[in-house]
C-alpha cells in the first residue's frame, strides 16, 4: 500500500497532536495538587473521620440511656 505525501503529512499531525494531547494529560496529573480542599493531608482527614464516628457514637449512646 503506498500513501501519498499528503496523507503521510495528515498521518504524522494526527499523531503529533495525539502525542501532545497525551503529553499534556500528563503534565496536568503531575502537577494536580495532592492535598484537600480543607489543606488536611488524606491521612489526617481520614484519622479525624476515624476518631470522629467513635466520639458521636459514644454521645448517642449515653444519650440513648
Amino acid at each position: 500500500m503506498r500513501l501519498s505525501p499528503e496523507e503521510k503529512k495528515r498521518i504524522y499531525e494526527e499523531e503529533k497532536a495525539r502525542i501532545e494531547a497525551r503529553e499534556k494529560i500528563e503534565r496536568e496529573r503531575l502537577t494536580a495538587p495532592t492535598g484537600t480542599s480543607t489543606g488536611l493531608s488524606p491521612n489526617t482527614a481520614g484519622l479525624l473521620c476515624y476518631v470522629g464516628i467513635w466520639i458521636s457514637g459514644i454521645i448517642f449512646f449515653v444519650l440513648e440511656q
